[in-house]
């Protein structure tokens, strides 16, 4: 098992004794972190902050922030071990369950001829049904790391519906009707995939990633109204939740949307 810290887009580091983030040596005492963290990306860098409560390094240039972090070397901590218990078994057991009351339901609404609305699939389905299509992938969008951040026991607060060491931070969106997919307008992540269940009482089921996080300019302009001039990031800024089908968004990101899977529920399970 790892631990959460090490979980969250590359930011596993020993860290021995002397202070997290810091390498000691017999005949040479305390070698700068910077030797061990020059490799980072900025991004890695704040999030190996951010992991480690360091602060200040807002605005600030890579070399800057390894200055940062020379300075103010990170608070020793004892690593919280996670495990992602939401297992495969769980996964077909709760997606057979919720299809068996659906397909119910629809039988009893057909037989009395009565508008009964359907319910949509729970998120702990359908944020493991993506978190186990990227297990089993094969090639470049494999990511056998992710796991599913509501199954953590322990009260260190992170957010996003999945974490890997990978892509540190995943949004999953699954939308089974034609209507508006929702966001919340402090929703942060990396990447984002949507699960297109349109079909899904036909076995069928699209996965959609967008290596664009929720900051990036081209998501922050995507056109939710058109005629209002609206767009993700004004409408997040008036504190209203973001709304848009997938007609309307997908030719807005179609060149950064790559399909990475078109299959049945079984199929998910299988390598790709």
């Amino acid at each position: 098992m790892e631990s959460l810290t090490s979980t969250i887009s590359k930011m596993s580091l020993d860290k021995p004794a002397g202070g997290a983030g810091h390498e000691t040596s017999d005949d040479e005492g305390s070698v700068s972190s910077s030797k061990s963290l020059s490799s980072y990306t900025n991004k890695e860098l704040i999030a190996y902050c951010k992991a480690n409560g360091i602060k200040g390094y807002s605005g600030k240039k890579k070399e800057e922030i390894l200055a940062l972090i020379d300075s103010k070397p990170a608070e020793t901590k004892e690593p919280v071990v996670e495990e992602d218990t939401y297992t495969e078994e769980i996964l077909k057991a709760r997606f057979n369950q919720h299809k068996t009351y659906v397909e119910e339901t629809i039988k009893i609404r057909d037989s009395i001829g009565l508008s009964i609305r359907l319910p949509v699939i729970p998120e702990d389905i359908t944020e493991n049904m993506v978190k186990h299509i990227l297990h089993n992938l094969s090639g470049e969008f494999q990511d056998k790391t992710s796991m599913w951040t509501k199954s953590f026991k322990s009260k260190q607060k992170i957010t996003g519906d999945l974490v890997s060491k990978k892509e540190n931070v995943q949004e999953c969106k699954c939308f089974s009707s034609d209507g508006p997919i929702s966001f919340g307008p402090t929703e942060n992540w990396d990447v984002i995939y949507f699960l297109d269940a349109r079909e899904w009482l036909e076995d069928k089921f699209v996965l959609w990633r967008v290596p664009l996080s929720n900051t990036a300019p081209e998501w922050k302009s995507t056109v939710l109204n058109k005629s209002k001039n609206e767009s993700f990031e004004s409408q997040s800024a008036q504190g209203r939740r973001p709304r848009i089908n997938w007609d309307a968004l997908y030719p807005q990101i179609a060149k950064h949307a790559t399909k990475v899977f078109d299959g049945s529920f079984i199929d998910i399970f299988a390598s790709k």
